[in-house]
């Protein structure tokens, strides 16, 4: 599992799918459900989930954050986010998502109440939120405590796009495409099965090869591609 990223908010204008599947297998989280020993799935008061033998099924940090992004960045106001996987183990799939809370290390839309403490924050170039240092830090009257909302589970930020069944991904796609009317130019597809990417770019849809999970790298390449593909398309 890789180190921690953040990943930066697209620049300003950018074009931007309407919908970003991912993976799920090797992809967003590892083990593989088939290297695992399966439910009942549990998930401790750290949000982490584990398989009946205590195994735990982690969550690359790209793919915690990318969800996030598209779940919170304004930019992303309009993406949706769905999953594609041919695991044969689709119950299993769909009671991890409902455990799996991915929260973000990061503030990618910092909303904060007008009634909070804002001083001792600020915006940093990428739209993140980072302590701001006082040079003559003062007295002031505590201020009521803002939680933070609880982040939605997996299976609550994909709703009912999740095609979680064996086959080739091109059936994903064409069930993805009836449920929302996106058209598959519109799309971004992270997977890390060569063959999968292979298939699903044959529809047209803009697909990333993310060996070994979910990558900055890969989520970088994937909005890079997928920019300069409608900018292709505007040109002709």
């Amino acid at each position: 599992m890789r180190g921690e990223v953040r990943l930066p908010p697209p620049p300003a204008g950018a074009p931007l799918p309407k919908l970003v599947v991912f993976d799920l297998d090797d992809t967003v989280w590892f083990p593989e459900l088939y290297m695992m020993n399966g439910a009942p799935w549990s998930v401790d008061e750290l949000g982490r989930v584990t398989d009946v033998s205590g195994e735990e099924l982690r969550i690359y940090p790209a793919a915690r954050e990318a969800i996030a992004l598209i779940s919170t960045h304004e930019a992303f106001a309009e993406t949706k986010v769905a999953v594609a996987s041919r695991t044969n183990r689709a119950q299993w799939a769909f009671a991890a998502m409902e455990l799996h809370a991915p929260r973000s290390r990061y503030s990618y839309a910092p909303n904060l109440d007008a009634s909070s403490d804002a001083s001792s924050v600020g915006t940093t170039s990428s739209g993140t939120i980072s302590p701001r240092k006082e040079k003559h830090p003062k007295t002031r009257t505590p201020s009521r405590h803002i939680a933070l909302p609880t982040p939605k589970t997996l299976r609550e930020v994909v709703g009912d796009l999740a095609e979680i069944y064996t086959g080739s991904k091109k059936a994903h796609f064409r069930n993805l495409r009836e449920k929302t009317g996106t058209q598959y130019k519109d799309m971004l597809f992270f997977d890390n099965e060569r063959v999968n990417v292979m298939e699903v770019g044959q529809l047209g849809v803009c697909s990333v090869y993310c060996p070994g999970g979910m990558s900055q790298g890969a989520w970088e390449e994937g909005l890079r591609t997928f920019a300069d593909n409608a900018s292709r398309r505007k040109a002709k």
